[in-house]
């Protein structure tokens, strides 16, 4: 009796290990595949890989001094402190003019600018009038005109195209020029425009501490906060994760960083990740936009995984499901049937 004891009881630990190694390898393998997701927020950017390298190369250590943990105002704060330390001057609005082909030339033509919302390049005759005025990206009456003269947020703009907007929040799939506008929606417009506005929108916050983002449609003019309000914060969150940042705002942060015009960089722009980062924990809508930051598999290694991705959670959540509750409930009636009660171990109070 007590060698057929000792088998079972062998038996039973020879299969509870069983379990635990098909445990560790499930978790192993999720593991892999989510390191092979860890720090790929240059999937933010478009797919070239020259100006991935480019601009990381350019950015060196201008956020050598961000925590890599901060979120929320922490970062918020942290970004402001930076970009105020290394901004040396702001161009101005009225001087935006004398360096609009710097920042927005068209490449292939040296007359020419690229208009804002429909990516037409158009002839530049030195200043704006005619047929090229500026656009607020984050309009003028509701708090643009209090960061206009940093020329990270004006951009050039077609005159017929210009006026369709007027003082609306990006609201996606809307086309009304004070209840809700999306670039998209314009015959002319590009949707690749909705993550370039998106990024310049996180920058203006960055760039003033009384600006403020709200995930709304729209404020009446009677609100307290009308002028210095814009929304609707959980689309611009999604379409800085769904449009990767292009080439036109590559070569418009590195010329706005030099030295000659105002040396400090759009955040967003060489780190997409942070607008989660900061803005992810709004309310219900955004944290659907921005995922789970981060889980644990262990009590003390977090692996991180990237908020473009909230997907990739759920499916990594499935395959422990699966992976483990297959074995465990093939397993589980051999188990209760060779293991003798006397012992199986009592469960460890907590």
């Amino acid at each position: 009796m007590r060698t057929k004891n000792i088998k079972t009881t062998f038996l039973a630990f020879a299969l509870m290990g069983v379990i635990g190694l098909s445990a560790f390898n499930g978790l192993e393998n999720v593991k892999e595949d989510i390191s092979n997701h860890v720090n790929d927020e240059i999937s933010l950017v478009e797919n070239n890989d020259e100006d991935i390298l480019n601009i990381k190369k350019a950015v060196g250590t201008y956020y050598s001094g961000i925590s890599s943990s901060a979120t929320g105002n922490t970062l918020l704060t942290a970004l402001r402190s930076l970009n105020s330390s290394k901004r040396i001057r702001t161009i101005g609005y009225n001087n935006f003019k004398n360096y609009v082909l710097q920042t927005d030339g068209d490449p292939t033509n040296s007359n020419n600018v690229i208009a804002y919302y429909s990516g037409t390049s158009v002839a530049y005759p030195g200043n704006f009038g005619g047929a090229v005025n500026r656009e607020h990206v984050w309009p003028n009456s509701r708090g643009g005109g209090t960061v206009d003269a940093d020329i990270h947020m004006p951009r050039p703009a077609l005159v017929a195209q210009n006026g369709s907007r007027g003082n609306s929040f990006f609201v996606e799939g809307m086309k009304h020029n004070s209840n809700g506008w999306d670039p998209a929606m314009e015959s002319f417009g590009l949707e690749k425009y909705r993550g370039d506005a998106a990024r310049i929108i996180f920058y203006c916050m960055v760039a003033n501490a009384n600006l403020n983002l709200i995930d709304l449609t729209t404020l009446p003019n009677s609100d307290p906060g009308y002028a210095t309000t814009l929304g609707k914060l959980s689309h611009l969150l999604r379409w800085n994760l769904e449009y990767p940042v292009a080439e036109t705002e590559i070569q418009r942060n590195e010329a706005i960083a030099d030295s000659s015009v105002q040396g400090n960089r759009n955040p967003f722009i060489d780190h997409p990740e942070y607008a989660c980062k900061i803005w992810g924990d709004y309310n219900n809508d955004t944290k659907a936009v921005c995922g789970t930051p981060s889980i644990i598999l262990d009590k003390t290694t977090p692996i991180l995984i990237p908020v473009q991705q909230p997907q990739y959670l759920l499916l990594s959540t499935i395959r422990i499901a699966v992976f483990l509750g297959l074995r465990v409930t093939l397993l589980l009636p051999l188990l209760i049937q060779a293991a003798p009660s006397p012992v199986l171990p009592k469960a460890r109070r907590q």
